[in-house]
């Protein structure tokens, strides 16, 4: 049987197969809710990346950031933050905005560091490709450039920087801002999987690629993990693996009819929305492929059933979350009889990709791993609106798609073992105060009093990088 539910693990009804009725699965709806053309939230005309300066008004090029030596601590920091946020509307500032031109700089000297160590610096013709994924108003491709381009132009002169960008209000932004100020510098309109698969964009995507091969190349992607679409699972308490797909209460109505003898529940929380949720028995192959190579497959131990072939798990247990909290709440038979899982299924499409597209690729990826505010489920993501520079948080996934972001934390050791098994290579994990530790400029960075934003703001954020020099080389 299918089961559909809502998002607080309350079932809705319960439909048989032959009732299922069609929807999307949950990867298919909230990419839809993020991007799709004209009603995804990253698709607005409304402004969804803010910024510190009013670059709008300028031709292109980068402007100056925050002057943080002249703040003298962190409670003024902080208040400056919140004027920014209180002027940009529904705008959100990333790292890469907030510590304007630091934060790239921190990457830009990470990045020639190891070229110096794969000795790629010193091989004669040997040319460089930079990828940026999801590069929102292009400050960060400023930085970064400004920088390569003032401290090592032997490596700017031979350098690629290629911007990819789903958001067609952010795509034309880049456009003007970073191509009209860096000529090595070019824009793609497409989402990142298409990209390194060479779709969707003719033959220049192609060719981007095919230059790799021949190219160090280096793959940035700052705060794009947690907004790639993912998959959710349910495992039962008897270890029943199901796959949720998102369907309109209107077809759920249908669905539900074809059951005889049953009876159908409707929750009140979901009776408040457009969608609900139903469970399906397992058989989605990009799900099945993310749980047999991140390694959930054998944690859960995972059979197929001989008489009706369904798979099911040994383990359920394996997949509580490891919260004190959580395990209490689990001995004292308080917790629902089943766990909901968020899957990063796009994120293990995208490594996929990499893999087969840019073989001689390093990575740097930074994003948050862990966030407060999560709706309930393992790995589950932040719904949150912002209005007059105020956050709102949603209780559902399932809530106003278009209006509202949707976004994970990141299992960055998963992700790491993730990556080794997929391209043979180690990727390292750092959390983001240790990288910028190294390769900042934390001398400007600090404020009078010595609190330090680059260091100490984000502390929930996290980095997979390909190189690090305490390991002694590059991956």
């Amino acid at each position: 049987e299918g089961f559909r539910g809502v998002s607080t693990g309350r079932i809705v009804s319960v439909v048989p197969p032959q009732g299922q009725s069609g929807g999307r699965l949950v990867r298919e709806f909230v990419f839809d809710s993020l991007y799709a053309p004209g009603k995804g939230y990253f698709q607005r005309d409304q402004d969804v990346v803010g910024s510190v300066t009013d670059f709008k008004s300028m031709p292109g090029g980068s402007a100056a950031g925050m002057n943080f030596n002249e703040m003298l601590s962190e409670t003024e920091y902080r208040v400056k933050v919140q004027s920014l946020y209180d002027q940009g509307g529904s705008a959100w500032l990333t790292p890469s905005e907030l510590f304007h031109p630091f934060y790239a700089q921190s990457v830009a000297r990470h990045f020639v560091d190891s070229l110096r160590a794969s000795e790629a610096l010193g091989a004669p013709g040997r040319k460089f490709h930079v990828i940026e994924i999801g590069g929102g108003n292009g400050t960060f491709a400023l930085g970064f450039l400004d920088y390569v381009k003032s401290s090592d132009r032997s490596v700017y002169d031979r350098m690629k920087y290629s911007m990819v960008e789903v958001s067609h209000k952010l795509f034309f932004i880049q456009k003007r801002r970073v191509c009209g100020a860096h000529p090595c510098a070019e824009v793609h309109h497409a989402d990142a999987t298409s990209f390194l698969a060479g779709r969707k964009s003719g033959n220049d995507m192609v060719q981007v690629l095919a230059e790799g091969e021949d190219r160090e190349t280096l793959l940035i992607g700052m705060e794009v993990l947690d907004n790639l679409a993912h998959d959710k699972i349910v495992v039962s308490e008897s270890g029943d693996i199901f796959e949720v797909a998102v369907v309109s209460k209107e077809e759920a109505a249908k669905a539900a009819l074809v059951e005889e003898g049953k009876r159908s529940f409707v929750a009140e929380e979901a009776a408040k929305r457009a969608f609900v949720e139903e469970w399906r028995p397992l058989r989605d192959d990009k799900i099945i492929s993310y749980l047999q190579d991140s390694g959930m497959w054998d944690e859960l131990n995972v059979f197929a059933c001989p008489d009706s072939k369904r798979l099911k798990c040994r383990t359920p247990s394996r997949v509580m979350d490891g919260k004190l909290l959580t395990r209490c709440l689990s001995w004292l038979k308080l917790t629902p009889r089943h766990q909901e899982i968020f899957l990063p299924t796009s994120a293990h499409s995208l490594i996929k990709l990499i893999a087969d597209s840019l073989p001689r690729v390093h990575v740097v990826l930074a994003d948050f791993d862990f966030l407060p505010d999560a709706i309930p489920g393992i790995n589950a993501p932040v719904v949150q609106s912002k209005l007059d520079g105020r956050s709102r948080f949603h209780k559902s996934y399932l809530t106003s798609p278009g209006l509202v972001d949707i976004f994970h934390p990141t299992d960055f050791h998963r992700l790491s073992r993730l990556y080794k098994k997929l391209t043979g290579r180690e990727g390292f994990v750092l959390k983001h105060k240790e990288f910028c530790s190294r390769y900042g400029d934390t001398e400007r960075t600090a404020c009078m009093n010595g609190y330090n934003p680059l260091l100490e703001d984000y502390s929930n954020m996290s980095m997979l990088v390909s190189y690090w020099p305490e390991k002694g080389k590059s991956a």
